[in-house]
């Protein structure tokens, strides 16, 4: 009987088991329940499949204006009082926004982080992640 010694190999037990790939952003949005903003363009998301479930992060840019209120139309529970949120749970700074979701309505996410940094007077960069915990 043969053994084969995984660590000498360089690969660990669990690196077979994780797979990131490029997705399409709309389709990585429609995991979680959400749909990504007209307007949207720049977009580069990702699926990271592990042992543990999956996850779906991206990036993507819209106008500055549209931001704030994509942002506060999102479904989910919201995360408890953050300082410097405003009623409808966004966090407003002067770099960006920012929302954590508890329990998006689709998907086996328990929260998902969203942040929307300034860039010029224009233009917001919505970065996303969802989280299993």
């Amino acid at each position: 009987m043969a053994l084969t010694c995984l660590a000498c190999s360089g690969k660990g037990i669990l690196d077979e088991g994780i797979q990131e790939k490029t997705t399409a952003c709309p389709k990585a949005m429609s995991t979680i329940g959400w749909k990504l903003p007209e307007g949207a363009s720049d977009q580069h998301c990702e699926k990271l499949d592990t042992l543990a479930g999956s996850t779906v992060s991206g990036t993507f840019r819209i106008p500055r204006a549209h931001a704030r209120p994509w942002l506060a139309a999102l479904p989910g529970e919201r995360n408890r009082p953050v300082e410097g949120a405003g009623a409808d749970g966004v966090v407003e700074r002067r770099e960006g926004l920012s929302l954590t979701i508890l329990k998006p309505p689709k998907g086996p996410a328990d929260a998902v982080r969203i942040t929307a940094l300034w860039e010029g007077n224009d233009t917001a960069v919505v970065t996303f992640q969802t989280f299993d915990y």
